[in-house]
């Protein structure tokens, strides 16, 4: 799925308890909630994701206008 930034309240993840999966979740301003599961092909790769994930979406939601 693809929201506006301006549209999201905030952005959770954390990778699942076993394996190479991470999980995100997108409150959106109106009030809903989506969930996904992104399945990566290798550990190393879901650890850069955990590192990488952390500044875009600060970056991105601090950049967006408020929400009300």
């Amino acid at each position: 799925m693809e929201f506006p930034w301006a549209q999201i309240r905030t952005v959770h993840y954390a990778p699942a308890p076993h394996g190479t999966v991470l999980m995100v979740a997108v409150a959106h301003a109106g009030g809903l909630l989506y969930e996904c599961r992104i399945t990566a092909r290798r550990k190393a790769l879901l650890q850069e994701w955990l590192e990488e994930v952390a500044p875009v979406v600060h970056f991105y939601l601090s950049a967006r206008p408020p929400v009300y």
